[in-house]
């Protein structure tokens, strides 16, 4: 689950955040929220 997560991440971030026309602010937070816990998550996988 983590890895398509993380495969999906660019293709979300481009429909949440780099949309011109925007984005519902839940989702825009959700998006940034889940890809904090990825990060995190990557972090603990590295170690």
């Amino acid at each position: 689950m983590y890895n398509e997560l993380v495969d999906i991440m660019p293709d979300l971030k481009k429909y949440a955040i780099d949309n011109p026309r925007g984005a519902w602010v839940a989702v825009e937070r959700a998006v940034i929220e889940a890809d904090n816990a990825l990060k995190e998550l990557g972090t603990s996988y590295s170690n």
